[in-house]
This record gives C-alpha cells, sequence and structure tokens, in this order.
C-alpha cells in the first residue's frame, strides 16, 4: 500500500489517461475499498505505536512517586544563565518543595521569585536526594591543617585528625573541611602553600 493510495483513495493516475467511457466502479465497491484500506492503516499505525513504546520502555525505569512537600533537584537546563557559558554553570539546583503534583510525571515546585519558570516541570529530573540520618556514620573532628596542595584542578587539605597519629593524615577536598578557623591560621601561618584562590 503506497501513502498515495491511503490519503486519497486510489491509486495516482499515469498517462496515458483511460478513455471517458471507461466503466467506473460502483459507489459501494469504492466506499467498501476505502474502509478496508483505513482499517488496514489504522492497523499498522497501532503497531508503530507500539514498537515505539516497547523499544522506549526499555530504557525506561520505574521512579519513586513523589507528593507534595518532597524535596528535588531542579536542572537549569532552561533557566537563564548568569555564566559566561552555560558549561560553566551548575546543572542542577535546589532542593526545592513540590507545591502540588499535575500528574503522575508532572509537577509545579515552590521556587524564589527570581527562578519562577511558566509551566510544570517535567519528572525526568534527577530523583530526590537520599535521606540522612543523623547517626550515618562517624564524624571526625579536625585537629589541624598540615599542608595544602591542587591535585587535578581541586583543592586539598592534609588533614591531622583529633585523636589520630601521624599515619592517620589524609588528604582531603577543601569542600569537605569544615573547620574555617583552622584553615585561615593554616593559611596565615603558611602564606607561601598553595590557595584555593590561586
Amino acid at each position: 500500500m503506497t501513502p498515495f493510495l491511503a490519503n486519497v483513495g486510489y491509486h495516482p493516475r499515469f498517462f496515458p489517461l483511460s478513455p471517458l467511457d471507461a466503466p467506473e466502479p460502483p459507489a459501494n465497491d469504492y466506499l467498501a475499498e476505502l474502509q478496508v484500506i483505513y482499517r488496514l492503516v489504522q492497523r499498522q499505525l497501532e503497531k508503530a505505536k507500539a514498537d515505539y513504546k516497547r523499544f522506549a520502555d526499555r530504557s525506561r525505569r520505574d521512579t519513586p512517586p513523589l507528593t507534595v512537600g518532597d524535596r528535588v533537584w531542579l536542572s537549569t537546563r532552561n533557566l537563564p544563565s548568569t555564566r559566561p557559558a552555560k558549561e560553566l554553570d551548575h546543572r542542577y539546583v535546589g532542593l526545592f518543595p513540590i507545591e502540588a503534583v499535575i500528574n503522575p510525571v508532572a509537577y509545579r515546585l515552590t521556587l524564589p521569585p527570581s527562578m519562577r519558570p511558566a509551566c510544570p516541570l517535567h519528572r525526568a529530573e534527577p530523583p530526590p536526594p537520599e535521606q540522612r540520618d543523623g547517626d550515618s556514620g562517624p564524624e571526625y573532628e579536625v585537629a589541624s591543617i598540615r599542608d595544602s596542595r591542587w591535585v587535578k584542578g581541586r583543592f586539598q587539605y592534609l588533614t591531622e585528625w583529633k585523636g589520630y597519629g601521624p599515619e592517620e593524615f589524609t588528604w582531603e577536598d577543601a569542600t569537605t573541611v569544615h573547620a574555617p578557623a583552622l584553615v585561615t591560621a593554616f593559611h596565615d601561618q603558611f602564606p607561601s602553600r598553595p590557595h584555593p584562590d590561586r
């Protein structure tokens, strides 16, 4: 079956034209043929739709349902950026609480006025972060900062832990060292050592 036949109901006529006195099929036969074509095209479209769904579902995964009040990340893909290049901006911002559930895959978030999108957001955003319990593991206290360095674009401190000896010193990313007073004291005492701002 050609698309022309499905759309118009007959095959295109090529030259030479049929004579004017050629017999035409009765209207009922023509209508029956069009109905057969219509049903055939509908079945083919349903089959194509089912095939598309089957192949698309291979890469889809079930996600836990979200409810009002859950906090989720927001992709910055469709948000305006103040950075010189989009690649330099954060990929996700948040966490923002869900204000309303439109349907199982669309949500409205409570956002600050500077970020108000005009439409609900699709579920393709990353899942909500895992909740951490207060007793998720031992927390170690920093005794002092011993050294600093840059490694592969990340700034690190050699950290001495309270209650542990020199063999337990570890290099920690600056973002994970939560001891601002000790960091300031280290840089005041050793101004020539690498600094996160240079």
